[in-house]
Parts: C-alpha cells; sequence; structure tokens
C-alpha cells in the first residue's frame, strides 16, 4: 500500500518513514510541498498521511487542491485542538481519519496511532465487500467474521498491503497436519 507523508516536522517525519516502512507500507516523502503535486500524479497514493500544521500553502489548501485535481484515494489528518476551525473545511473535501494530539509539546509522538488510523480509513470499503461476500453466499447467519476478515484481507492484497490481523493470518495457515489421526 502506497502511503505519502507530508508534514513539515523532520523528525516525526523520519519516525512515521521508518515505523511505515517496517509495516509493510511503500513510503513516499515529497522533497518539498512543491513536489507533491507531480508525485501524487505520478504514482498516486492509496493514503496520503497530511499534518494540517505545514504553511505555504497550508493543510486544508492542499488537501483542497488534492481533491480539486481529482485524488480519490484516503486521508489521514494529523492534528490538535488548535486546528478546530480548519477541520470543518477539511471534512467537507474528504478526510478519512483524524490523528490528534500529536504536535503537543512534552507528548510522544506514536506513530502506531496512524497506523491504526490507515486501516480504520479502508472500514467503509471492508464494510462492503464484506456485504457483498454475505449476500453471495446465500446470506448465512453466524459468518460475519469470516466475512469481514477476507473483506480485508482481499482489499489489502489488492493494495500490496500485508493483512496484520490474527484471523486473518490464521485462515490463510494450512491446516495442520497430525500423523497420529
Amino acid at each position: 500500500m502506497r502511503v505519502m507523508i507530508i508534514t513539515h516536522d523532520t523528525e516525526r517525519r523520519a519516525r512515521l518513514t521508518e515505523f511505515l516502512g517496517d509495516k509493510g507500507y511503500e513510503v513516499s516523502v515529497p522533497p518539498h510541498r512543491r513536489d507533491m503535486w507531480r508525485m501524487v500524479k505520478q504514482t498516486p497514493p492509496h493514503v496520503i498521511v497530511l499534518d494540517l500544521y505545514v504553511a505555504d500553502p497550508n493543510g486544508a489548501d492542499i488537501l483542497c487542491e488534492l481533491r480539486a485535481d481529482g485524488y480519490t484515494g484516503k486521508v489521514v489528518a494529523l492534528a490538535r485542538q488548535s486546528s478546530c476551525a480548519m477541520l470543518s473545511k477539511c471534512w467537507e473535501k474528504g478526510i478519512d481519519q483524524i490523528v490528534g494530539g500529536v504536535q503537543v509539546t512534552g507528548v510522544a509522538f506514536d506513530p502506531g496511532q496512524v497506523d491504526v488510523a490507515i486501516q480504520a480509513s479502508f472500514q467503509k470499503d471492508i464494510a462492503e465487500r464484506a456485504y457483498h461476500l454475505w449476500d453471495q453466499l446465500g446470506r448465512p447467519k453466524g459468518q460475519d467474521q469470516q466475512h469481514w476478515s477476507q473483506a480485508k484481507g482481499e482489499l489489502f492484497a489488492q493494495l500490496g498491503h500485508p493483512v496484520r490481523d490474527p484471523s486473518v493470518r490464521q485462515e490463510a495457515r494450512a491446516p495442520h497436519h497430525n500423523p497420529a489421526r
């Protein structure tokens, strides 16, 4: 899964790049925000992690321009309480998840929150696929978890991302051979 990180904070950018890379994401970081447009058009990311506190242009303006240029991928916004006024504009333009409190002085930044937000941004897509699986299989009762796991596995495989859901991995394993039987 291709993820682009847009932030002015070099430490946060480095931590996110390393953490997400270790999780199996294909991470890109524009050398400068003006390079972002070219990179998005050449190889559109599945998800953009956008720090709303970037400037010149600001995060809301970047989001508006991305959507106006036809970017339809997911957007995870990095924000804090003081960005509330900007958030309403961003919701209208299509952010999928918000990771808040990441810029508060003295609070450790947890890149794991961004990983969770990226995966959560696909919940609607997974739910739609799980519904279609359920419907195609004749609407069986009691198999919601299996349909959800299969839908998530299929979607993430299409995006080129390994699934980190233990229930999906367990289903993907070959049956254990017991020679005593």
